[in-house]
């Protein structure tokens, strides 16, 4: 199933499954011809910023705060309440930057943008690595699962960024 992120030509996707047959990457409804493909890269995900929200509520629970210093307990309660609810903003928004994982971009000659979410980066690394394999040669069926981080039918057997061993006549 594919998530629209705002822009039409950027698309989550959110999938447990990619599978590479010949020529072609395919995921749920969905595939790319390999040969449309420009560009893949590994990025960490944007970080969320803090909402604007946040800053209002604060101001004004300082504002409202301030007022009710001169008597008024209910103020003052309401002044501490809205700055308790920034405080809650903030939180929030923090503890979803902690752990956001990384992302593979596959960006299509069309200008078109996939993203394939991670939370393991050293297994996108490796799908990566698959993907650059695939590009340079045909007749591969390989399916790579995100859910278990395994790659089935790689034609890559070990190696690194630096050297890379490829399987012969798959």
């Amino acid at each position: 199933m594919a998530i629209t992120t705002g822009d039409l030509k950027t698309q989550e996707i959110v999938t447990s499954t990619l599978t590479v047959k010949d020529n072609i990457i395919g995921f749920q409804n969905y595939f790319i011809q390999i040969s449309n493909i420009s560009e893949a890269e590994i990025a960490p995900i944007p970080k969320l910023g803090y909402p604007i929200a946040a800053i209002i509520f604060f101001v004004v629970g300082l504002v409202v705060f301030g007022i009710g210093t001169d008597g008024s307990a209910a103020m003052v309660i309401t002044g501490l309440a809205l700055m308790a609810i920034c405080a809650l903003f903030i939180f929030s928004t923090w503890k979803k930057n902690q752990n956001r994982g990384e992302v593979l971009i596959i960006g299509l000659n069309s200008g078109k943008r996939f993203y394939f979410r991670c939370y393991n980066k050293a297994f996108l690394s490796k799908v990566l690595n698959v993907l650059k394999s695939c590009v340079n040669s045909k007749n591969q069926n390989i399916m790579v699962d995100f859910s278990n981080s395994v790659i089935t039918n790689s034609p890559i057997i070990s190696g690194s960024d630096n050297d890379i061993d490829v399987k012969v006549g798959v």
